[in-house]
């Protein structure tokens, strides 16, 4: 199951009390998933669908309708999600070697993730090293 939150605002502001509906369409053949479901309120202007038939390898298109009380630019709230099909060519082609063909050099700015496992590495190396002598 996957959570759909969707916020929706009255002119800026959080829109409460509404009764919000919500549609999803597989993108593959535009068939309707999901037709004018309720959401319900969580909240400062959100309000939640449980998807319980998602599936991960399917792509969605989903539109919420938060109702006619609404001004038409306040009214609609457009997504959807996007799948990643994680293979061998996936981690060895273009997108592999942009990761694990980076240069470490690349990754030292001062503060930066990189600087810092690079230091706590480091630190190990030396602490092995010095731990055998």
């Amino acid at each position: 199951m996957v959570f759909i939150i969707t916020p929706f605002q009255d002119e800026g502001s959080p829109a409460t009390g509404l009764s919000p509906t919500i549609r999803i369409r597989a993108v593959s053949d535009g068939v309707l998933i999901v037709t004018d479901d309720a959401m319900p309120e969580i909240g400062d202007g959100m309000y939640r669908y449980d998807f319980v038939d998602f599936s991960g390898s399917i792509e969605y298109s989903i539109r919420a309708d938060g109702g006619g009380t609404l001004a038409d630019q306040d009214r609609f709230v457009f997504g959807g999600n996007e799948t990643l099909a994680v293979t061998e060519s996936t981690l060895t082609g273009s997108l592999g070697a942009g990761v694990w063909d980076a240069q470490t050099n690349l990754h030292e700015e001062a503060g930066s993730f990189g600087q810092k496992v690079g230091k706590k590495l480091l630190t190990f190396i030396k602490f092995i090293a010095t731990k055998d002598a």
